[in-house]
């Protein structure tokens, strides 16, 4: 079986390096699988796209590099044109037997192959993407973006042969709302590898030497973006919160890809002391030992009607190193898991004594640091192991394999 598995992410950015990477090396484990030819869409002008991950047997990467054009809107449709041909060209010659897309705006990529040449298509890590981005206010119900993103989730949700979802929410929500048969429906969460991302004393003495935190201050850590679908200035006012509550004995690490001086501005605004803070980025390889060095997370997603449907890779990653997470109700999954496994403290930003009350948790469940940390990693390889992934292409697998 030879098989175009294609990411709209670079081949250096989080999310590849965290999601889509171990998805390639599951199936490049399958015997039926001979070949995987990788396509990523490479923005950024200093991207080589040399590839940063060790070799993955069968794996060839097939970068497709964008152009920044004036308007940010030529960009998009320079870029889907550009991958549009690159795809169409290389499926005449290498003739996949399958095609994966990663994500709802891959997906598209998926429909258009099975139309113009009739192969089979699966759609992993499957969401409302355009519900997202609305609900956050993002985009409008009358751009071309909300109405093209739309009309593809819909193609997809017809020809698509599976439908791989990051939630159970969403997996019920296209079976029992929009009657999608539970045969096409698989739910794998955003995983992660509990090994990598363990706890490590070590790591955590040497990153709090190296920015000068002394033992008993907390340490709250956020990993990814402002804005879009997280929240921009409300989470500066919960990191201040935070600052407050332990009354200064507060340290905070910002791993983010914000630009610096931005970041510095939103903390001044909230007047959020800059020696209690660190901000900057870190190879996806790094991340434990930044996560090693706190007590707590943030995730800070904005609440939203379909954002019951998603999977923050983060929260896995904060779990697997038995971390606590600060997160909003109705967000994937993941709040109804730390209700039922005392795993962080659901936050409301509008509710000064929500917000009270969940760093009070918080401090409860991080006062018994290597006992309550172990418990909390337990809940990531309950909830976000590899097996998960492994099951649902072991029964991909055998479904095309008796085709």
């Amino acid at each position: 079986m030879k098989i175009f598995y294609i990411s709209y992410w670079g081949v250096n950015e989080g999310l590849t390096v965290s999601t889509v990477l171990p998805n390639l090396r599951i199936l490049s484990e399958y015997f039926q699988v001979k070949q995987i030819d990788f396509y990523t869409m490479e923005r950024d002008r200093s991207q080589t796209a040399k590839d940063c991950f060790s070799p993955i047997a069968k794996v060839t990467h097939r970068p497709v590099y964008s152009k920044n054009l004036v308007f940010f809107l030529f960009t998009k449709i320079a870029d889907w044109l550009r991958i549009r041909s690159t795809i169409i060209s290389n499926a005449k010659t290498l003739k996949p037997d399958l095609v994966i897309c990663r994500g709802a705006m891959a997906g598209a990529f998926g429909t258009l192959l099975h139309k113009k040449f009739g192969i089979p298509f699966i759609v992993e890590s499957f969401e409302p993407h355009a519900d997202y981005m609305l609900e956050s206010g993002v985009w409008n119900k009358k751009s071309i973006r909300y109405k093209f993103q739309k009309k593809s989730e819909s193609e997809i949700k017809k020809h698509a042969d599976f439908l791989i979802t990051v939630s159970h929410n969403y997996f019920r929500h296209l079976q029992e709302v929009e009657g999608i048969s539970p045969e096409r429906l698989k739910m794998v969460p955003c995983m992660v590898d509990a090994v990598d991302f363990v706890f490590n004393q070590q790591n955590r003495e040497a990153v709090r030497s190296k920015f000068g935190i002394e033992a008993n201050v907390k340490v709250g850590i956020y990993l990814g973006k402002f804005g879009s679908i997280y929240y921009d200035e409300e989470a500066f006012q919960l990191f201040k919160a935070a600052e407050r509550y332990f009354k200064g004995n507060f340290f905070l690490l910002l791993l983010s890809p914000t630009p610096v001086d931005e970041i510095k501005v939103k903390l001044r605004k909230v007047d959020f002391p800059l020696d209690k803070v660190w901000i900057g980025t870190a190879p996806h390889k790094e991340v434990p030992d930044y996560l090693s060095a706190s007590d707590f997370a943030f995730s800070t997603i904005k609440p939203a009607d379909c954002r019951r449907f998603c999977s923050p890779v983060k929260d896995g990653e904060y779990w697997a190193n038995g971390l606590p997470i600060l997160l909003p109700d109705m967000v994937g999954d993941d709040s109804d898991i730390i209700k039922k496994e005392a795993a962080g403290a659901i936050f409301d930003i509008k509710d000064p004594d929500n917000i009270q009350n969940s760093f009070e948790t918080i401090e409860t469940l991080i006062s018994s640091t290597i006992e309550g940390r172990s418990k909390i990693a337990e809940i990531a390889k309950k909830y976000r192991n590899f097996d998960l992934g492994k099951a649902a292409y072991e029964e991909i697998m055998g479904y095309y394999a008796s085709k």
